[in-house]
């Protein structure tokens, strides 16, 4: 278990029934950032800091799950994953309200720094997720007008489900802040998606 990932062993039946060992790693001691015995565990706990993909982890060997403690996954290759028969899981909307509140006190800040009022002020925010949801609602619950846009959701669940604001309304907005994945495929890549 990475050991930024603060007391998962509590949460871990196995562990606390003494069915299963766990062995602690400090990621900073493998300049990779993957233990180079991995292979020889039946399960990985990771976070954002652990890179998983081809050079790290070539082969398996005993190795059948791996889960990240964070809801972004871009530090981890799932095809070459998929490849090795490894399931991995990761934890999306697992600091959603954290985010929120990182956010609302940035804004309010922001707001008192350019002397604005929470009622004057509209907030862009870039994916409707669990974590853009999350600021959405706790903007909104402070007065703040918030605009969502999220073209993906949009096209997944349609309208009047969710309606993704244009990037027009999104860059008429004071702030935006966005809570997306990295991603760069050819539907709505989210790399260089303000600009470069």
């Amino acid at each position: 278990i990475n050991k930024h990932l603060f007391h998962l062993d509590k949460f871990l039946p196995e562990v606390a029934s003494g069915q299963a060992d766990v062995e602690w790693f400090d990621p900073e001691d493998y300049p990779q950032g993957c233990p180079t015995h991995a292979r020889e565990f039946d399960a990985m706990f990771i976070n954002t800091t652990t890179k998983i993909h081809v050079k790290t982890l070539p082969d398996a060997g005993r190795l059948r799950f791996i889960g990240t403690g964070s809801a972004g996954f871009d530090h981890v290759d799932t095809v070459h994953l998929e490849q090795l028969g490894v399931a991995f899981s990761a934890a999306p909307g697992c600091n959603a309200r954290s985010v929120a509140e990182y956010v609302l006190t940035a804004v309010l800040t922001i707001a008192e720094r350019w002397g604005e009022t929470v009622s004057s002020m509209r907030i862009g925010v870039i994916g409707a997720g669990h974590t853009g949801c999350a600021v959405q609602s706790l903007l909104e619950s402070f007065g703040f007008s918030c605009v969502m846009f999220d073209p993906p959701r949009e096209e997944r669940e349609g309208q009047p489900t969710f309606h993704s604001a244009s990037r027009e309304e999104l860059m008429s907005c004071d702030l935006i802040t966005l809570h997306t994945p990295l991603t760069f495929g050819p539907s709505h890549p989210t790399f260089h998606l303000l600009d470069d």
